[in-house]
């Protein structure tokens, strides 16, 4: 519970360790237990104190302790070895009592990491740790406060102090704590509060958050991957209120309260978290890791797959869905819509390869009234309804669209074609995998990935130019990805192939695998 003596001898020498903090039954969460003797003797009023490897192997989730199950928990520098810090916090803080202590060390990263990251002196560390500065030279630093702010409700601060006691702040880098006679690190006392009754005695009030992202439809839809990261932050009594103006996206959404097409009011709110302008200002990172660094201060979260409702629309079509091929035909910036031709030609090669092309979007976008063959479903469908249809399709196709985002929501086989974004930046996430089930097309042009509505360079080549991508070169990836998917079906395999994570790009790529 103690990485040295250091530790034990500044504790006993502090009453409120006896008296307060180490009392009854605890559990110990330490990266190094000290001798279990020496913290009996020192802290009598300690009933029992358990180590966390007797009942789970993951610190962060401890999933099989029930909550309120301790009076205090000791965490001695783990909070650094978590890849998310805030949820180890929200589970420490719901299996300690109401009234118990939450007692933690995390290294201080001026005093131990001293200026590298990874670190020098203990490479597995996730994140660095500092109480407050304005600005941190660590790519990972936490700011303490920060990541006690979302449990203001649920706990207060006792003691918050850069434990230096022994230390040489001499200009040579040196590990001075690995002797034990040194601290360089933070000390958090944490007091989990009674909970405050609501009215009627439903138990204590939810954490109101407020997330606002207004436009476009598939810049919303990115943000339903942040829910999943809210619950494990502050638990499933969290109120979780959209502002947008795409308010159909989070129709039947589970754990969202309410969504208003308009602003709120902030002072309502324990926490808001504005995503507008997110993406845009951070546009070397995928827009889901974007919206994540805003949210939480980093993207370091396994789950950042997209979520929509599916709804079974009433259809006036018959469909043979095994062959159908969803296309999003879909006319917008000049630079993310192809050609009428393109489409004319990608058509009449499904149709040659015994496929059914299925129109879905707008009845602004591309369409062939005339021609029998082809099932149009543009119009009046609802965004669930799309998603339903799609996620029936043997394979979707589209530039990078809303639509696309839809489709990202199924495990249907993708081809994505991609010119003014890059596709590492907005591919979509399933299964855990970047692109998983997604076969990504790039034109081979040197300018890929501007992020331009209108085309700096004036020729719009991703689109319209020689290097453009063919329908051709789309028909090729289509009938790849199904027979893909098929063959994976046959082996009975329902979840990503470990190669899936190996992305490869049609087109122009650099030797690290991005798009030129």
């Amino acid at each position: 519970m103690g990485t040295g003596d250091k530790t034990l001898l500044r504790r006993a020498a502090d009453e409120r360790y006896g008296t307060r903090w180490f009392v009854g039954r605890g559990l110990d969460l330490g990266v190094s237990v000290a001798p279990r003797q020496a913290w009996f003797s020192v802290f009598p009023r300690i009933e029992s104190l358990e180590p966390w490897q007797t009942f789970d192997a993951d610190p962060a989730s401890l999933s099989q302790i029930p909550s309120d199950a301790f009076d205090f928990i000791c965490a001695t520098d783990l909070l650094a070895h978590v890849p998310h810090p805030e949820v180890a916090l929200a589970n420490w803080i719901r299996v300690c009592r109401p009234g118990g202590h939450i007692v933690l060390t995390v290294p201080d990263e001026d005093r131990f990491e001293q200026g590298r990251y990874p670190s020098s002196f203990e490479p597995r560390h996730t994140a660095t740790f500092t109480i407050q500065k304005a600005r941190s030279w660590s790519p990972r630093s936490r700011n303490l406060f920060d990541l006690l702010r979302p449990f203001a409700d649920q706990i207060e601060i006792l003691r918050l102090e850069v434990l230096d006691a022994g230390y040489s702040y001499k200009p040579e880098r040196q590990d001075q704590h690995a002797a034990g006679t040194t601290e360089a690190g933070i000390e958090v006392v944490l007091r989990k509060l009674q909970r405050p009754p609501r009215p009627g005695g439903l138990g204590r009030r939810p954490v109101q958050v407020l997330m606002r992202r207004h436009w476009a439809m598939g810049d919303v839809i990115l943000t339903t991957a942040l829910i999943d990261r809210m619950l494990a932050v502050y638990g499933n009594d969290v109120a979780i209120d959209v502002a947008t103006g795409m308010p159909h996206v989070y129709t039947g959404m589970p754990h969202v309260r309410t969504v208003n097409p308009v602003d709120l009011h902030y002072a309502d709110y324990d926490r808001v978290i504005d995503l507008d302008g997110a993406y845009e200002a951070n546009r070397s990172v995928h827009a889901i890791d974007a919206y994540m660094i805003v949210a939480f201060g980093d993207a370091n979260w396994p789950r950042k797959e997209t979520v929509l409702r599916r709804d079974v629309p009433r259809l006036t079509a018959t469909v043979d869905w095994r062959r159908a091929i969803v296309l999003h035909a879909g006319i917008r910036d000049r630079n993310r819509s192809m050609p009428r031709l393109f489409w004319e030609t990608l058509v009449a090669l499904l149709l040659r390869g015994g496929y059914v092309p299925v129109l879905v979007g707008t009845s602004e976008d591309h369409r062939w009234p005339e021609r029998l063959d082809i099932v149009d479903l543009c119009g009046d469908y609802t965004v669930q309804e799309t998603a339903w249809m799609i996620a029936q399709a043997a394979c979707f196709f589209s530039l990078d669209t809303g639509v696309g985002h839809i489709a990202g929501t199924t495990d249907t086989p993708m081809v994505t074609l991609f010119t003014s974004v890059r596709p590492q930046n907005r591919m979509r996430w399933r299964h855990g995998v970047l692109g998983w089930r997604v076969t990504p097309l790039v034109p081979e042009l040197d300018c890929v990935g501007c992020h331009s509505g209108p085309c700096p360079l004036g020729h719009y080549g991703c689109t319209e130019g020689p290097k453009a991508v063919t329908a051709e070169t789309v028909y090729a990836a289509i009938v790849r990805s199904v027979e893909t998917a098929h063959g994976e079906a046959a082996q009975g395999h329902t979840a990503p192939l470990a190669e899936a994570a190996q992305l490869t790009f049609i087109g122009s790529c650099d030797d690290s695998g991005s798009a030129a």
